[in-house]
């Protein structure tokens, strides 16, 4: 009894695990692939990526050098590639402002949204709005915040308003 006890229970303890398993796998190819049409479109348009990241459907990266910011979107099928530099822009702004609180940072536990917000100096040009995290769409991670921190502080550093 015990030995088909411990079958049962091993089989089942596999079929829990599995999926786990097979989530984990295909989430660090996505990530992969992101990272990797990333650096092809940086290639595309002559800059070199010195920091990125993926998250969820997006990659951002930096050209620290050229300060080129390349960004990629993929909803579904459909991909959206944005490569710009930052002497292109208008203004940055971050939602919520991490440059206008007297030194300290704002809590985002409370965000309803972190977002990065590109306006261009070129009318035609729309504006780009990179979201870390929307409020109602799960709870917010702690990776989504330290992106928001990250690339915030990065791109308040290269931009020169």
């Amino acid at each position: 009894m015990s030995t088909s006890s411990t079958i049962i229970g091993l089989a089942l303890l596999f079929l829990f695990i599995l999926p786990v398993v097979v989530m984990a796998r295909s989430g660090k190819a996505k990530k992969k692939r992101m990272l990797n049409d990333l650096m092809s479109e940086a290639l595309k348009n002559s800059a070199s990526i010195t920091e990125s990241d993926s998250w969820d459907d997006s990659a951002l990266g930096l050209d620290t050098q050229n300060k080129k910011i390349v960004y990629i979107i993929e909803k579904g099928s459909d991909k959206k590639a944005s490569i710009f530099s930052l002497s292109e822009l208008k203004s940055f702004r971050t939602t919520p402002d991490m440059k206008n609180n007297n030194g300290q940072k704002p809590n985002l536990e409370n965000a309803n949204n972190m977002s990065l917000i590109f306006s261009f100096k070129d009318p035609a040009k729309s504006e780009i709005n990179i979201s870390f995290y929307i409020a109602g769409f799960g709870r917010m991670t702690k990776t989504e915040k330290d992106l928001f921190e990250k690339w915030s502080g990065l791109i308040l550093k290269f931009h020169e308003p």
